[in-house]
């Protein structure tokens, strides 16, 4: 319900989907997450639900002390699912790291902020090998986050199609799609 989480802190481990559906239900609040099940999927869906959160998603286990991941190896993929904030202002001045601290290669399915509102001055952090497979905000990429840059790599177009819409921004775009196409 609303603010029914808010200013706690919570740790789960394994967890398959964690919500926070109602209006402030878990803004302020500290949530540590260990080791989620396969297609985790992390949900801010109520206005403000997850506002200035701190949210830790740990991943993996680090190589015996000494040792270091050795690069030639294969890799073991670890799917994240979709981490979503759909409400208004639900993710705004939130923390969200993902921090592999494993050998393997964590890969995020999506990240998106639904509303044009849901994700001013979210910090996204990504730690160890992370990657991100499609990255969706308001229907347009210009309005992510800058600390989301991974996800200006390999991109079709770039579309600002509102008044002002890329005004005073700097993106920089690493390896475009053949075709790119930037619309304004």
């Amino acid at each position: 319900g609303v603010d029914s989480c808010r200013k706690i802190t919570m740790w789960g481990v394994g967890i398959k989907r964690f919500s926070c559906d109602s209006p402030s239900s878990c803004r302020e609040s500290n949530i540590y997450l260990y080791d989620p099940a396969p297609n985790f999927g992390l949900y801010c869906n109520g206005d403000s639900s997850c506002q200035a959160s701190n949210i830790i998603i740990s991943i993996g286990e680090a190589p015996p002390k000494g040792m270091i991941c050795n690069p030639s190896m294969i890799q073991k993929e670890i799917i994240i699912g979709a981490i979503v904030f759909h409400g208004e202002s639900s993710g705004k001045s939130t923390d969200l790291t993902i921090n592999n601290i494993g050998c393997d290669k964590v890969i995020i399915s999506s990240i998106r902020c639904t509303q044009i509102s849901s994700c001013p001055d979210t910090n996204f952090r990504f730690i160890g090998s992370v990657e991100i497979k499609n990255c969706q905000t308001f229907n347009r990429l210009s309005l992510l986050p800058q600390s989301l840059e991974s996800c200006y790599s390999s991109i079709p177009k770039l579309s600002c199609v509102y008044p002002e819409e890329c005004s005073n921004i700097e993106k920089t775009i690493k390896n475009p799609l053949a075709g790119f196409v930037f619309e304004c």
